[in-house]
C-alpha cells in the first residue's frame, strides 16, 4: 500500500467530522510521511512493532498509534491514552505541553495559521463602574455616614437647645491577592504559532477582568470579598415566583424606589445577557414595552428609564431558582469601593518547584500574573437586589 493510499482511506473512514486531528493537511506533513515508510521498513524487518511499543521506543509508539487509528481500533487508542497520559501528568501538575493536543499539541503543527480563534467576552464592570480606591498600604479604612444630625424647633424663648450630631461607619479595604499561574515546557514555548506566551498574556488579561467581575457580583469564595448580590436591600418577587423567568414590571419598579433618597441618581440595573429576553417581553400598564432599547436620544437603552448593564458573572438562567438574588440596582460610583492595592505584574520563571515539580530539571517555564485589590459595598443602603420568591 503506498501513503497516498493510506491517506486516502484515512480521511474516507474517518474525516474532520470523526476525528478533527485527521486532515489533509496533517496527513501531508512530511513527518507523518517518513513514518509510514520507516513503518513498512520495520514491518519489512520483521520486528515486533507491538514488543517495541512496550518498551516505549517513539517511533513504534507513533506506528501502533497511526496503526490504531487506520483500523478503527477505539480499544487500542483506549490503552495507548491510559498508558501515555501519566507521563505528562507528573506527579499530579498538568501541564501545557505540545505532546499532548489539548493542552497545547494543536498549536504547534498547523504552521500556517497565526492566530487562536476565540470569541472573547466582555468584562471589566468591577474597574470600570465601582468607585476606584488607589491604596497605598494592605489595608485602608474608609469612613461612611451613617446618619444626618437631628434638625429641633425652639417651642419657647430661652429654652436649652439639645445637642445633635452626625452618625458615621468605618469600611475597611484589605488588599486580596489574585493570581493565574500558567506552566508550560520549552518545547511548547519554542514551537507553538502564535506564540504562546502572547496569546497567554491576552487571555490571562482577560480572566483577571472576568474574576474582578465574578468577585464583585458574586464575591471571591470565602477569600475576604463578600460580593454585591449578598449586599444592600433584598427586593422579593411575591405571588410565589421563583424562577427567573416570571420576573415583572412592578420588580423593577419595587427596586428603584428601595434604594435611598437620590441613590437612584446614575443607577442602571445589572443582569445576566440571559434575563434580557425576559425583560424584552415586560410592558407597562398602557402596553408598551419597558425595555426602550433606541431612545429617542439617541443613547444606550433603557429599563424602566435607567440604563442597563449586562455581564456574564451574574446569575443565568440555569441558577434559577427558589429564593435567589439575580438583578442588582445601584449607581457603583457611589456605594462600591474597587480598592486597587497593585495592578497586574507578570513574572516568569524556569528554576522554580510548582507541585513537587522541578522546572528546570523538567525543561519547564511557569508564567505568574497577580494582582492586588478588594472590592467593598460602601453604602449598602443605595443597592437593591432583586430575589425569587422563597
Amino acid at each position: 500500500m503506498t501513503y497516498e493510499e493510506l491517506e486516502e482511506k484515512l480521511l474516507k473512514k474517518f474525516g474532520s467530522d470523526v476525528m478533527p486531528g485527521i486532515t489533509k493537511e496533517f496527513l501531508d506533513r512530511p513527518e507523518m510521511k517518513k513514518l509510514f515508510e520507516e513503518h513498512k521498513t520495520l514491518v519489512a524487518q520483521g520486528v515486533n512493532i507491538k514488543a517495541q511499543a512496550e518498551q516505549e521506543v517513539p517511533l513504534a509508539q507513533s506506528a501502533r498509534f497511526i496503526r490504531a487509528i487506520y483500523n478503527g481500533d477505539k480499544s487500542e487508542l483506549a490503552t495507548i491514552k491510559k498508558e501515555e497520559y501519566p507521563k505528562y501528568q507528573k506527579n499530579g501538575l498538568i501541564h501545557m505541553s505540545e505532546t499532548d493536543l489539548v493542552q497545547g499539541g494543536y498549536l504547534v503543527p498547523i504552521e500556517f495559521f497565526s492566530e487562536i480563534q476565540r470569541i472573547p467576552c466582555t468584562y471589566g464592570i468591577a474597574r470600570r463602574d465601582c468607585r476606584v480606591i488607589p491604596m497605598n498600604r494592605l489595608n485602608m479604612t474608609i469612613p461612611t455616614s451613617a446618619g444626618l444630625p437631628t434638625m429641633y424647633w425652639v417651642s419657647a424663648e430661652g429654652e436649652e437647645k439639645t445637642e445633635s450630631k452626625p452618625t458615621f461607619g468605618l469600611k475597611t479595604l484589605t488588599a486580596r491577592v489574585g493570581y493565574i499561574l500558567v506552566v508550560f515546557t520549552e518545547e511548547l514555548l519554542a514551537d507553538a504559532t502564535p506564540p504562546i506566551v502572547q496569546y497567554i498574556l491576552e487571555v490571562s488579561k482577560e480572566a483577571l477582568s472576568a474574576g474582578e467581575d465574578n468577585a464583585l457580583f458574586n464575591g471571591n469564595g470565602g477569600a475576604g470579598i463578600t460580593g454585591v448580590l449578598a449586599c444592600g436591600t433584598q427586593v422579593t418577587m411575591d405571588l410565589n415566583r421563583k424562577a427567573f423567568n416570571q420576573i415583572h414590571t412592578d420588580d423593577l419598579i419595587k427596586m428603584a424606589d428601595a434604594v435611598a433618597c437620590n441613590a437612584e441618581m446614575g443607577a442602571k440595573y445589572y443582569f445576566n445577557k440571559n434575563i434580557l429576553a425576559h425583560l424584552r417581553m415586560l410592558k407597562t400598564t398602557t402596553g408598551a414595552y419597558l425595555l426602550n432599547e433606541v431612545p429617542v436620544t439617541g443613547g444606550p437603552g433603557l429599563l424602566n428609564g435607567y440604563p442597563f448593564e449586562t455581564s456574564p458573572m451574574m446569575p443565568g438562567n440555569a441558577a434559577s431558582a427558589a429564593d435567589t438574588p439575580f438583578v442588582i440596582f445601584t449607581n457603583m460610583k457611589k456605594t462600591v469601593a474597587f480598592g486597587d492595592r497593585q495592578q497586574m505584574t507578570l513574572k516568569m520563571a524556569d528554576q522554580a518547584t510548582i507541585s513537587a515539580i522541578n522546572l528546570f530539571t523538567h525543561d519547564m517555564q511557569a508564567l505568574r500574573l497577580t494582582e492586588r485589590l478588594d472590592i467593598e459595598c460602601l453604602l449598602p443602603t443605595g443597592i437593591a437586589v432583586l430575589y425569587t420568591a422563597p
